[in-house]
């Protein structure tokens, strides 16, 4: 049978996407029968039918193994779905990035790489010291510029702008590393909070200012802190211990493997045979001991005395610094953004890893001092995650999405913070080209890894995340190709913004084949 213009949409789309009625159940057959004769009408009313079809033993198989409580109902919100551009809308010589074909609620700024590789960061915007606000404008004005076309590229498409603060200038870095995300010292603390401060209230005016069309309506203060990879040490000739001062204090397994780079860092001096500013490589480890050498497989350093408290740091991609200099970072935001405008949602850093209780780097940040008589949970109105291919118990087998979801949520309420506090994915996808990619997320059309994206945010929207923003429109993380590429991927998430956001999830479950079914309380059935 040959289809073509709505028709040929209508076939598309069913394909991937079932929804029904509460009331009406029809032959597949007899549906696209139908279909052909009023397609144009069904769309233009939006009345999506289910593909369900009669086969009752094909209904039996895909029975339900899980149901997802949604109490009385989850609303989802009109703004939930998200996404992460490298791109488009400005390109870059040589890489061009197509338009997205799909409708989506969230822009989030995070490695966005259209004026080259340090994109919006911190660092990249303001990349010398200034005294106003003014001033870091004029430090890099065709990156404000270019920041500028973008926000209000996606806020004339009605988005929410979510802007993810990232990167130290190494100017304002307490050390300035070289670090592997690009750039001079960007997972670095800052060695004043209020050259953040300043940054902050800089970004915040120009955008949220009265009756501006592009606000900034979520600000995230950083991205994927590992606060384990910073202790105290101490030393006997050529061995260190670590100590586990950042860690949930059950893991006795090191952050380290053998070739890591680590730097060391005193409250007084550092022990003769370490220099300042200078990283090591992790030569040999036994236990929680470890040896360091000048270069990757050279001779074991030997150091001795010192003073002052001794730490090791292990260079992180995205930061190296204790939880409380994350804390004491999420306050000056907080405080700076509020001042200017106190509606804008400040988000915790988006957090990944296992989300074990043994290695819960949540906690870890809502318990850290901030310095001043505070904690990390103080300057925060909601709490981001990265989930990707998590489990709650570290394993390989397929994600456990909901499992991981109320793992976070057990790990909030632990840390005192009240159950009402929002939580939001505010990144998650596969890498289908790399080794190390677990099989769940593989699968060889991209059919079959759109569903599982959808499955995902269905699962998400269902358990009341206030956001769930993929990574990324143009690159390798969602699938064997980018989204900007994929019919398929495109096509569901397209259904999934116009038919399940702004709508009442009233029931959710999860069928044996892995397909995940949601009632809305406007009496429409999404099978996907």
């Amino acid at each position: 049978m040959f289809l073509c213009g709505n028709n040929l949409k209508l076939y598309r789309f069913v394909n991937n996407l079932s929804v029904s009625t509460m009331s009406q159940s029809i032959d597949r057959r007899k549906f696209l029968k139908k279909s052909l004769t009023s397609a144009s009408k069904a769309l233009a009313l939006g009345s999506l039918y289910s593909l369900i079809g009669t086969q009752k033993a094909a209904a039996a198989v895909d029975s339900v193994v899980q149901t997802i409580p949604v109490g009385s109902g989850v609303v989802v919100p009109k703004q939930f779905l998200g996404m992460h551009f490298h791109y488009w809308p400005t390109n870059r010589a040589g890489t061009v990035s197509p338009a997205p074909k799909f409708s989506f609620g969230t822009w989030r700024s995070h490695d966005y790489f259209g004026n080259g590789p340090n994109g919006f960061r911190w660092l990249n915007l303001n990349p010398t010291r200034q005294s106003t606000a003014q001033g870091i404008y004029a430090s890099a004005p065709s990156v404000w510029q270019e920041l500028d076309f973008v926000i209000k590229t996606h806020a004339a498409a009605g988005r929410d702008i979510y802007f993810t603060i990232y990167g130290t200038p190494s100017w304002a870095a307490r050390a300035p590393f070289i670090m592997s995300q690009g750039g001079v010292a960007p997972s670095a603390p800052v060695a004043n909070t209020e050259d953040l401060a300043l940054f902050v209230k800089a970004l915040i005016a120009r955008y949220n200012y009265a009756g501006s069309p592009a606000p900034i309506r979520y600000l995230e203060v950083w991205n994927e802190p590992n606060f384990r990879g910073n202790s105290e040490c101490s030393f006997s000739g050529q061995m260190f211990t670590w100590k586990f001062t950042e860690s949930a204090g059950t893991n006795t397994g090191l952050p380290l493997a053998v070739g890591d780079q680590v730097f060391f860092t005193s409250t007084g001096t550092l022990p003769t045979g370490l220099k300042t500013g200078t990283p090591y490589f992790v030569k040999a480890i036994s236990g929680t001991q470890f040896s360091i050498s000048a270069t990757k497989g050279g001779s074991a350093i030997t150091v001795s005395r010192g003073s002052g408290i001794l730490r090791c740091h292990v260079l992180q991609a995205f930061f190296w610094g204790q939880s409380s200099d994350m804390a004491a970072m999420a306050k000056a935001a907080y405080q700076a953004a509020k001042s200017i405008d106190s509606s804008v949602k400040i988000i915790s850093p988006g957090f990944t890893g296992t989300l074990h209780p043994k290695d819960n780097q949540v906690t870890t940040f809502l318990n850290a001092p901030d310095s001043k008589g505070g904690y990390g949970r103080n300057w925060c109105d909601a709490i981001a995650f990265h989930p990707y291919d998590t489990t709650v118990d570290g394993s390989t087998a397929p994600p456990q999405l909901h499992a991981v979801i109320q793992a976070v949520r057990k790990f909030v309420i632990g840390a005192g913070v009240p159950e009402s506090m929002p939580l939001l994915i505010s990144e998650q996808g596969w890498q289908a080209s790399s080794a190390t990619a677990r099989s769940y997320f593989l699968a060889s059309d991209e059919a079959t890894q759109a569903k599982k994206m959808v499955r995902h945010a269905l699962i998400s929207a269902a358990c009341g995340m206030q956001k769930h923003i993929f990574y990324d429109h143009d690159g390798p993380y969602l699938g064997n190709t980018m989204i900007a590429n994929s019919e398929a991927k495109q096509s569901l998430l397209n259904q999934f913004h116009n038919h399940i956001c702004g709508q009442k999830i009233i029931s959710c479950e999860i069928l044996a084949s892995g397909a995940v079914r949601v009632s809305l309380a406007n009496g429409q059935v999404h099978t996907v």
